[in-house]
């Protein structure tokens, strides 16, 4: 099975946090046509910079409920 590609994983996170792409631009300091790129899979970062974008949008994500 191959690994989930970024355009995937970005509009899952997007998704998961009903987050808007004019917010991910706020975010993170791209441009709208670069995030619009990376969410239709046309083009898609260095490596280091999908690891960038996606620990920023999972840092955002509420922390997961403790069971005492």
């Amino acid at each position: 099975m191959t690994a989930p590609t970024f355009k995937h994983t970005l509009n899952e996170e997007l998704k998961t946090l009903n987050m808007s792409r004019d917010e991910l631009v706020e975010l993170i300091g791209c441009s709208y046509r670069a995030a619009q790129d990376w969410q239709l899979g046309t083009k898609s970062p260095n490596s280091w910079v999908q690891k960038l974008v996606l620990s920023k949008l999972r840092a955002r994500k509420p922390p997961a409920p403790s069971n005492p």
